[in-house]
């Protein structure tokens, strides 16, 4: 906890406690007791060795809580029932068994995403862990019986409407990012359209009424948002061996001139890169969002540089440009906590300036591009929905007009 927290002080001795927190998960003579504790901690390192940006380190760590957890059999239901007792204590102690196995399959999940060097490895391990409650009932003690995850997958065809909480749609949208991994690629598909179809209007809104963001529904859509590129852009016209595109925080594409790019999967590619941008411009502070949301940032980012070189011209360039700034600056504010931040951030950069200075001989086109009007035409439909929408125009994500404003 030391280790993270250092993060948000400049003056705090950042490294001194990571090197205490590994000596204290992995002493070769006086190893941690092999528990649910352990996990939390060793997740929580993790993410702190992904935001110090060791991402093979951070990897290995992670991998050593999986093997943990799996050993301590946390993917079942009996793990969270049987440790504890019907008090409010256990039930709260019940529940927090719960949200760490769900924030390490998480973890795995947006990791084997980012990198897409290794496998979502807790996406095929069978679970029958409950779903967790909401962040404020949790906070508060009061802890509510759990959904199940059959309840959560029935919930289309139920005679009545259950709620499930905000970290239940999280849990589905990186869920849904393992059939992406996994190339099922029709089902995922059908499954990242139904995720928003499907939001109850309760969690339509990633701002309540007490004007805060639902951090766990803001998680959610960012996941599904980034799914929804790696699902696409390969199919693209924006995945282009002229466009280098490998970053700490995002995978090299997989360009291939095998098959003509298919303007469906361009325009469904930018269409999720816009909503990440508008994610950014959320009434919240940048640091307060989970520091994988830098890796997200970069993704949509990439997006808009082979977009706006590519594709987009007149007022629509001008937009992706102004896209592509907001992004470099969400990345300068996190680069002031997040190591990861500050190294991307210089990757963008170099991306930026080698697609800026790119010259298309007049005459010539880009090998399997998709015509400007296919492109025009489809942001034309967006910027419609978006007027029907009005300030909302999908699942409670603010509008950005030209000028990249609210």
């Amino acid at each position: 906890m030391r280790f993270i927290a250092s993060f948000f002080a400049s003056s705090a001795p950042t490294e001194t406690f990571r090197a205490e927190a590994e000596a204290a998960l992995f002493s070769p003579t006086s190893p941690p007791p092999k528990n649910g504790f352990t996990v939390q901690a060793l997740t929580l390192f993790a993410i702190g060795l992904h935001s110090d940006n060791d991402q093979e380190r951070c990897a290995e760590v992670k991998d050593k809580a999986i093997e943990m957890a799996l050993d301590l059999r946390m993917n079942l239901k009996d793990f969270s029932e049987s440790s504890t007792d019907n008090t409010e204590g256990g039930r709260v102690l019940a529940e927090c068994w719960r949200r760490t196995w769900w924030e390490l399959y998480f973890l795995d999940g947006l990791l084997a995403g980012f990198h897409q060097k290794d496998h979502f490895k807790l996406w095929s391990v069978p679970c029958t862990v409950p779903l967790p409650c909401e962040e404020l009932d949790y906070g508060h003690g009061v802890i509510p019986e759990p959904h199940s995850l059959n309840q959560f997958d029935e919930r289309y065809f139920a005679a009545e409407q259950i709620v499930f909480s905000s970290f239940a749609y999280r849990i589905d949208a990186v869920r849904i990012l393992g059939q992406v991994l996994a190339a099922t690629s029709d089902a995922a598909d059908a499954s990242l359209v139904n995720w928003g179809l499907h939001l109850p209007d309760c969690k339509k809104e990633l701002v309540g009424k007490d004007c805060r963001v639902d951090e766990m529904l803001f998680q959610a859509h960012m996941v599904i948002n980034a799914s929804t590129i790696y699902l696409h852009r390969p199919k693209s016209s924006l995945a282009s061996p002229l466009v280098p595109d490998d970053t700490s925080c995002t995978p090299e594409s997989k360009y291939s001139t095998a098959t003509k790019p298919i303007a469906l999967h361009t325009a469904k590619a930018i269409q999720a890169a816009n909503t990440i941008s508008k994610l950014i411009t959320l009434p919240c502070p940048l640091i307060k969002h989970t520091p994988f949301f830098t890796c997200v940032i970069t993704l949509a980012a990439i997006v808009h540089l082979s977009a706006c070189s590519w594709l987009l011209h007149g007022d629509e360039g001008f937009l992706a440009k102004e896209r592509i700034r907001l992004g470099v600056g969400a990345l300068k504010t996190l680069e002031e906590v997040w190591s990861v931040a500050g190294c991307v951030l210089m990757q963008v950069k170099g991306v930026a300036r080698e697609v800026f200075s790119l010259q298309v001989p007049e005459g010539e086109h880009f090998t399997g591009i998709i015509t400007e009007e296919e492109v025009y035409r489809y942001i034309e439909e967006e910027r419609t929905l978006e007027i029907i929408g009005g300030v909302a125009d999908y699942h409670g994500l603010p509008s950005l007009d030209w000028n990249g404003e609210l």
